[in-house]
């Protein structure tokens, strides 16, 4: 993507939507950002990263949404039955 704002660009695998998102909603993992800039938002916070996420947001970033390379990999694991479906 070309951001006009890279430091203040947050680029997201996608859930929904591709391209530059209206909002924080429904976003998934993993992400890439700036380092420093998500420093200022994680120091001392001790919390689920959606609420974060929309802090951001509201501050003024660019959320972009990256489609999948392939279907698996939005595939959400939280058990190791989940893992395997996919091997």
């Amino acid at each position: 993507f070309n951001s006009d704002n890279p430091r203040k660009t947050i680029s997201i695998l996608r859930r929904r939507k591709t391209g530059k998102l209206d909002t924080a909603e429904g976003l998934g993992m993993p992400f890439a950002a700036d380092r420093m800039e998500l420093i200022k938002y994680l120091h001392d916070k001790d919390d689920n990263l959606n609420p974060i996420l929309r802090e951001i947001f509201a501050d003024g970033f660019d959320f972009y949404g990256v489609k999948e390379n392939h279907p698996n990999e939005l595939i959400n694991i939280n058990h190791y039955s989940e893992y395997e479906s996919i091997l």
